[in-house]
């Protein structure tokens, strides 16, 4: 098909909401919003032989979370260990208990972000305190 327009990717960018997750490389949309004439050039040019080659850099394609799969820790289904789902940049991390879900926040803390967690059960639970880098996060 014919090349990404420039003015394709400054409205694209322009409409992509702020505060987003970041991938692997820590950019977020923020600095691609900030890019000078020549470097917004770079970038489309970039974008169009990725589109023209279909040719994805293997970095863009990790997923962040390969750290998780192979723990055996996280809610049994049909006898398979989840231990998080994912919906676009929303992120829930299943753990059976406090401990199992120490040890996700451990594997991930590196590379996402938090700052607050919530707890789902049947049973009222008190008193537990999840860690990142020794720091108490806020429930």
């Amino acid at each position: 098909g014919p090349d990404i327009l420039k003015e394709e990717l400054v409205k694209a960018l322009a409409e992509t909401k702020n505060g987003k997750a970041v991938g692997p490389d820590d950019s977020n949309v923020e600095i691609l919003k900030l890019l000078d004439e020549e470097n917004m050039n770079l970038l489309l040019k970039l974008f169009n032989r990725i589109y023209n080659t279909g040719e994805i850099p293997k970095l863009w394609l990790q997923s962040t979370f390969e750290a998780l799969e192979d723990l055996e820790v996280g809610i049994k289904v049909n006898g398979k260990s989840i231990n998080n789902i994912r919906y676009a940049d929303d992120t829930v991390l299943l753990a059976g208990n406090e401990k199992d879900l120490q040890c996700l926040v451990d594997r991930v803390s590196s590379i996402i972000n938090k700052t607050k967690f919530m707890i789902v059960s049947k049973q009222n639970i008190e008193n537990i305190r999840i860690q990142v880098e020794d720091q108490n996060i806020e429930r």
